[in-house]
């Protein structure tokens, strides 16, 4: 049992937490998963369309994809394809391309499960074959599967629900209410007035626009359009009401008139109003969910700056990818193409974070704080926020990095490689695991080496075999991308004063690990019931459980205080409370330059008006809490 407390963070994982934050608040999607493998052996023989509603409506779906699978216009498609019937239009091809875009590798791969494999296709060995089956999933093969290129049929049929992207919602509105685009606006009085511009889109849906002077005002989607029928751009896509009450698809925008909004297609026009085209495309007011907000930062096709090995400052290249497993951006011009680490290119163009990013600001005592919205960058290459009340402030590019380190990441779960039966590596790590687990403490003057492992102090190694009964953490610095993000911000501390870099170091931990719901043992009791005996790299554990408790907090500090240049030494024990209570407990002792030896609880920071402290060891002795080792004996 670790010593908790109890605290919530309802917005600060939330940042672009998408799908993995559905796979994580919905349990039946793994319950049910359970149920169906159990009934496996007599299955119930029923149509494949009854099939797919059935699982669709229990939540079977692979929770990677459950905000496609909960989407009406989705499951339509999905109903297309399992019929053997085309679900994608040519001319909406580059649309749902931009949309797949944005979907991870494991995410692209349960989007084909669901089309064509579980439940086996009727037709599925007609299209064994094809490439759009083989290998590993792709855009190009998604694309194939839903056109119906696999079974050769042609792309022909017009539905309604031809307008909605593969992310639920439709991709126009993007392109409807992109940033920079200028719109007049309504006073307080009543007046209209132009000069304004969109910069984004605020947490609770609405739009930020800002006045020629500076002035800043958040707008319904619906109420700007309706000021600014314009914003609607020729040839979009969309489904336009019929007099008998049904919906005729093929449409698309030709531009406003003084009657409404022209469509057209080929053979036909009409003028429609903008009540009517709302009312039949409700997803051209509903913004796309990002899968990661990492996606939103470096989109496909930006131009960006990029600096050379010579210090020179290159401009005109474009982004042809964000590759999530290594937090690096690949771009591209005039053929060539490199890897840009994704810091470096947004410390080059601070202008990629959108306007409107919800983000947390870094506070004076080493605690962050919500409810912030980012605006853009300043002439400094600063980057200006705004509060809930109004307030403005520029905040360093760096600093706002180490508060949402996000911005650098892909959605939660993309790129998770944990999970494998734990066994040991020979070398360092393995005798600094064994030495760990009959001392209990690595000092300070001493790092811990990639093979390292940390199965609570009951594991047992067996030759290559650990047997644990909770999660064995894994320090592995090449193949854990979320560890090398967080030693990579640990060494751009190394400036700071001691004492300074570790109230930094300790808000971080903290912000890493607070869980989204609950409290942190709950966190860790979904890890460990998940991945009981299993590998979990130490880079992941909070996005397996939802946070994580003082073994995994005073281990990451660990990590980060020796890349950070700091004698940090890693210590498990115990914690016996002024109540009475007493359980199993980890944290980190903190030596500095002048000798004097400090206690960090990344569990339990001590704060003091607002701003976190760090106590000396001979003040942690005197309660209210007693740290003591293995066998009960206090420390200090």
């Amino acid at each position: 049992m670790s010593l908790v407390r109890v605290t919530q963070r309802p917005e600060a994982r939330s940042l672009g937490a998408g799908l993995s934050q559905l796979s994580r608040t919905s349990p039946t999607l793994t319950q049910s998963s359970a149920k169906k493998s159990d009934s496996q052996a007599a299955p119930e023989l029923r149509s494949t369309t009854e099939a797919d509603r059935a699982r669709v409506q229990e939540g079977q779906g692979s929770p990677l994809i459950a905000e496609l699978l909960s989407d009406p216009a989705f499951k339509a498609r999905i109903d297309l394809v399992r019929r053997g019937e085309p679900a994608l239009l040519p001319e909406e091809r580059a649309t749902q391309e931009a949309a797949l875009s944005n979907l991870s590798r494991a995410q692209l791969k349960a989007l084909r499960e669901v089309l064509v494999e579980r439940p086996p296709h009727p037709r599925l060995p007609e299209m064994r074959g094809h490439p759009a089956l083989k290998g590993p999933p792709s855009v190009a093969g998604i694309l194939s599967i839903l056109a119906g290129e696999p079974l050769g049929v042609a792309t022909t049929r017009v539905a309604a629900t031809r307008t909605s992207t593969l992310s639920g919602v439709a991709s126009s509105f993007s392109s409807i209410f992109g940033a920079g685009k200028p719109v007049t606006a309504r006073r307080s009085n009543g007046n209209l007035e132009e000069g304004w511009s969109i910069r984004g889109q605020s947490p609770d849906g609405k739009l930020v626009i800002e006045g020629s002077r500076g002035a800043v005002k958040l707008v319904s989607p619906k109420d700007l359009l309706e000021l600014n029928p314009a914003l609607l751009p020729p040839g979009l896509p969309v489904s336009v009401p019929r007099t008998q009450g049904s919906i005729d698809g093929g449409w698309s925008v030709a531009g406003p008139t003084s009657g409404g909004i022209l469509v057209e297609k080929p053979g036909a026009h009409k003028t429609v109003t903008l009540e009517q085209l709302i009312s039949t495309n409700e997803s051209l007011l509903t913004p796309p969910k990002a899968h990661g907000l990492a996606g939103r930062v470096f989109p496909t096709g930006c131009e960006v700056k990029v600096t050379r090995s010579s210090g020179a400052v290159d401009s005109g290249w474009k982004i042809s990818a964000f590759v999530p497993d290594s937090a690096r951006v690949i771009v591209e011009k005039g053929g060539q193409a490199k890897h840009v680490p994704a810091g470096d290119l947004l410390t080059q163009n601070p202008e990629l974070i959108p306007g409107g990013t919800p983000v947390r600001v870094p506070r004076t005592g080493g605690w962050t704080e919500d409810g912030w919205m980012a605006l853009g960058p300043t002439s400094e290459g600063r980057i200006q926020v705004l509060g809930r009340g109004g307030e403005r402030k520029a905040i360093p590019l760096a600093e706002l990095l180490s508060a949402n380190p996000e911005l650098l990441a892909a959605s939660e779960l993309d790129g998770v490689r944990s999970g494998s039966p734990a066994k040991v590596t020979p070398g360092k790590g393995l005798e600094q695991s064994k030495s760990f687990l009959s001392t209990h403490r690595i000092p300070a003057n001493q790092i811990i080496h990639d093979g390292f492992i940390d199965g609570g102090r009951g594991m047992q190694i067996h030759g290559q075999d650990v047997v644990a009964g909770r999660e064995v953490l894994v320090v592995d610095r090449a193949k854990d991308t979320k560890l090398q993000r967080h030693l990579e911000l640990a060494r751009a501390l190394q400036s700071l004063p001691e004492a300074d870099r570790a109230k930094k170091l300790i808000a971080y931990v903290d912000n890493v690990f607070r869980p989204t719901e609950g409290n942190a043992e709950d966190a860790a009791n979904r890890t460990e019931s998940k991945m009981r005996g299993r590998e979990v790299l130490i880079g992941e554990a909070a996005d397996l459980g939802g946070g994580g408790a003082c073994r995994h907090r005073a281990l990451l500090f660990k990590l980060m205080g020796d890349e950070a240049g700091l004698d940090v030494a890693l210590v498990r024990g115990g914690m016996q409370t002024a109540s009475g209570r007493s359980g199993g407990h980890a944290w980190n002792e903190l030596k500095l330059a002048t000798g004097d030896r400090l206690m960090v609880d990344v569990m339990n920071p001590t704060q003091e008006k607002g701003e976190f402290i760090l106590p000396p060891l001979k003040r942690a002795a005197l309660g209210p809490s007693v740290y003591v080792d293995i066998s009960g004996s206090p420390l200090y």
